[in-house]
């Protein structure tokens, strides 16, 4: 039986801790504190994660406690938009309800451990030391040095819940220098982000003067949201992630989720690419030695999500982009007009 400590107990050490199949492995799960999140904004969980989650019978208390989505809009400032469509449905969830799920599905044999851990490093008898503890890791600087802790992309994120009625499908809109987006929460409230570049603030209630007068007598539906927001229930912060791609395994540490590709969240792949990655090592460690398991695991997980990294920032740029919004603007109305006619078209082939 091998010994795996994951270090944070976020949603990739949750998941990890669930996925691992205890009669193989004795785990040992540690954080400086468990706890749920109090502003519990949306998590997108995409079609190819629900099935992962479904295979563990942790999909069903996610779909009864969440929305779920197959498409939106994509808009610019003026209201010209371009409808988004899926075949399959993502469902939105409350962060809160995700972590819940996965924390009441890992073992009773995991241990659970409240510490604050500086410096994780591989002990005596810890065959497999996981570093979960996300964008920030300490494992990651620990293991792999400071060149590779995360960089600040110079932006400014407010995030939040408002009780209005949901939106019907996820809807982002992009502004000079600034993008806004509403998705539904929990069928009852909405959930909001916000990002611009990078100001400091005294607190929610002055970052949320500055959200409104930035983006404010714009659009109807932002305006409810901005008057209804609660600096109460509204979350501010940076954002940072991965300055350079991490092989994310070295000796016997290996780095999932944030720590391993910590990205913009542009794309709202973050919470999945977490669960994929504790999958995948889950199945690894399952089936064969520890080091086998190691390099097969950064075999898997190494290229994909960088390339999701990369994106997700390159999207950012597009999203807030000041010099470029002009061009950006009437490729995204120009979009949205030949999608229209194209609708039309079909309709009337009808």
């Amino acid at each position: 039986m091998s010994r795996i400590r994951i270090v944070g107990a976020g949603v990739a050490g949750l998941a990890l801790a669930a996925f691992l199949a205890p009669a193989r492995h004795d785990v040992e799960l540690v954080d400086e504190r468990f706890a749920v999140p109090e502003v519990s904004t949306a998590f997108c969980i995409w079609p190819r994660t629900r099935r992962l989650l479904a295979a563990r019978g942790l999909e069903a208390p996610l779909v009864a406690r969440g929305v779920e989505v197959r498409g939106g809009a994509l808009r610019v400032a003026d209201g010209r938009g371009l409808p988004v469509s899926a075949r399959s449905p993502a469902l939105f969830v409350p962060r809160s309800a995700l972590v819940e799920v996965l924390a009441r599905a890992i073992p009773e044999t995991v241990l659970r451990r409240t510490e604050r851990i500086d410096a994780p490093a591989p002990e005596a008898g810890i065959d497999v030391l996981v570093g979960a503890d996300g964008v920030g890791s300490r494992t990651r600087t620990t293991a792999w040095g400071p060149a590779h802790d995360a960089r600040s992309h110079g932006r400014t994120v407010l995030r939040g819940i408002v009780d209005l009625p949901a939106p019907a499908g996820a809807i982002e809109t992009w502004g000079r220098g600034w993008l806004m987006g509403v998705t539904p929460l929990d069928g009852r409230r909405t959930n909001w982000f916000a990002c611009f570049d990078e100001r400091r603030f005294p607190d929610a209630d002055a970052a949320l003067a500055h959200l409104r007068e930035l983006v404010g007598g714009r659009l109807d539906d932002l305006d409810r949201v901005l008057a209804a927001a609660d600096p109460a229930a509204t979350l501010v912060h940076g954002i940072r992630s991965v300055a350079r791609p991490v092989l994310p395994v070295r000796g016997n540490t290996v780095l999932i989720g944030d720590a391993a590709h910590a990205m913009t969240p542009n794309l709202g792949r973050g919470a999945c690419t977490a669960i994929d990655d504790a999958a995948v090592l889950a199945r690894e460690l399952d089936s064969r030695a520890p080091q086998a398991a190691l390099r097969r695991y950064a075999r898997r997980r190494t290229v994909v999500p960088h390339a999701i990294r990369i994106a997700s920032a390159a999207m950012l740029g597009i999203a807030t982009t000041t010099r470029g919004a002009g061009v950006r603007d009437a490729l995204v109305g120009a979009r949205g007009r030949a999608q229209v006619r194209s609708a039309g078209a079909v309709r009337g082939a009808r």
